[in-house]
C-alpha cells in the first residue's frame, strides 16, 4: 500500500527505490513516492533510526574548538548568510554533528543552541566548543523545550525528518531562507 503525501494527502505512486549511496553502510532499498496531485516526492518510511547511517568517521571529533574552527572553513559561506540576514544574535542548529557551522557563529557572536542525535558531539560541543547541545532524536519534541531564536538552521537535515510539515508548522514565527532558489519561506 502506497503511502498518503504527506504534504497534501493525495494519493501517491512509487517513483523510484534507491540504496544508501551518501555512505554505503546499509544494503537497504529505500522507496521513494511522488503525489499524483502536487508533486511532492518523498521518502516513506523514514529509518527509525538515521544514526545507524552515519559512521564513526562522520562524527570524527576534532581535539579543540580552534581545530574545529579550521576545519570548518569551508562552511564560512553558512555564516557569511546567517550573519547577513538574522534579525538578532539567538541561532539554532538542528543537526549540527561535531559542529563547524555552530562555531563559526559563535565567532561571530551569535548565541548559539544545538539539537544533535549523537551524544559525543553534544558533549564535545557543550564541554570543549561552549555550545549548548540538546542530544535528541525527536526535534519535534524538543524545539518545544528550548525557546525561540531569530534563526533557525537545518543544513542538509530537514529531508531526515518523518514528517518536515509538521516540524516546519512549529516554525511558522520563523522566516526560512531557501539556498536553492534564492528566496525567503515565511
Amino acid at each position: 500500500m502506497t503511502p498518503s503525501c504527506t504534504y497534501c494527502g493525495a494519493g501517491t505512486r512509487l517513483a523510484f527505490v534507491a540504496n544508501d549511496r551518501n555512505r554505503g553502510l546499509s544494503t537497504e532499498q529505500f522507496p521513494y513516492y511522488t503525489c499524483v496531485g502536487c508533486g511532492f516526492t518523498f521518502l516513506s518510511p523514514v529509518p527509525d533510526d538515521l544514526g545507524r547511517f552515519y559512521g564513526d568517521d562522520y562524527y570524527a571529533l576534532p581535539k579543540d574548538s580552534l581545530t574545529l574552527a579550521t576545519q570548518a572553513a569551508s562552511e564560512v559561506y553558512k555564516a557569511d548568510l546567517v550573519e547577513q540576514w538574522a534579525p538578532g544574535k539567538r541561532l539554532l542548529e538542528v543537526g549540527p554533528a561535531v559542529g563547524g557551522f555552530a562555531c563559526l557563529a559563535k565567532q561571530r557572536g551569535f548565541e548559539v543552541t544545538a539539537i544533535e542525535m549523537n551524544q559525543q558531539c553534544c558533549d564535545f560541543l557543550n564541554n570543549v566548543v561552549g555550545i549548548r547541545a540538546l542530544h535528541s532524536t525527536d526535534t519535534d519534541a524538543t524545539l518545544k523545550t528550548v525557546g525561540t531564536f531569530d534563526m533557525v538552521a537545518l543544513w542538509h537535515v530537514i529531508e531526515h525528518f518523518r514528517d518536515p510539515w509538521v516540524t516546519l508548522a512549529g516554525w511558522v514565527h520563523y522566516l526560512a531562507f531557501d539556498l536553492f532558489t534564492g528566496a525567503w519561506i515565511v
